[in-house]
């Protein structure tokens, strides 16, 4: 598999459904084939909320979680997967081709979800200044350092939250003001309060999945 690669997977619609998909800080090059439509190719957005998926029976997609901060030449990508078919070992080649990593940014990431609430800090550890981090991270994700505390942070609670731990304990130790903060960082990234998310196989299921942690 790819270096850039996460994680590869692939779903197939028994019947009409509706899937949530929550943020997981990485974009995926994805193939989906619908009945009555030409298959097509495309590279997902970085999502700062859940959304939901509607899919006929037999509806199929495939994808290649990228990793979190990796550089894309899309136009380039598309352009050349669009003659494959799903799960033709041609992709991953194409992903080595047209997919890099920088060294500086992936770093920046790690300490950005390492639990500090506070940039200074995480800019220091880096030996650069908040503007730089700014920068650097802005430039090479499209998204800010806040972005990323943010969505390492409520993905780390709601695994939590999943495993039964105290609420309250959950949102001190990572940080939160209070219990209702918490409850309200997990509605607005993942569309759930953390009472739901328990019971929400779709979005245990995902936070369990690799992604940015």
């Amino acid at each position: 598999m790819s270096d850039a690669v996460l994680q590869q997977w692939s779903f197939l619609a028994t019947e009409a459904t509706c899937s949530v998909v929550v943020p997981d800080g990485c974009r995926d090059l994805l193939f989906r084939a619908q009945a009555g439509k030409r298959p097509r190719w495309h590279i997902t957005f970085l999502d700062e909320t859940a959304y939901e998926v509607n899919s006929a029976a037999g509806d199929f997609m495939m994808g290649y979680r990228l990793r979190p901060g990796t550089l894309i030449d899309e136009i380039g990508l598309l352009g050349a997967v669009k003659q494959f078919e799903a799960g033709q070992g041609q992709v991953e080649e194409l992903l080595e081709e047209f997919c890099c990593h920088s060294d500086r940014t992936e770093q920046a990431l790690s300490c950005l979800s390492a639990g500090s609430p506070d940039m200074n800090e995480v800019a220091k550890d880096l030996g650069m200044s908040v503007r730089s981090l700014q920068r650097l991270v802005q430039k090479n994700t499209g998204k800010t350092p806040g972005f990323w505390m943010g969505l390492a942070r409520v993905r780390r609670a709601a695994r939590q939250v999943t495993k039964g731990f105290s609420l309250a304990q959950i949102a001190i130790d990572l940080g939160y003001a209070d219990q209702s903060h918490m409850s309200r960082d997990m509605k607005r990234w993942l569309g759930a309060s953390p009472g739901k998310i328990k019971t929400f196989p779709q979005i245990v299921e995902q936070l369990q999945q690799p992604g940015y942690d």
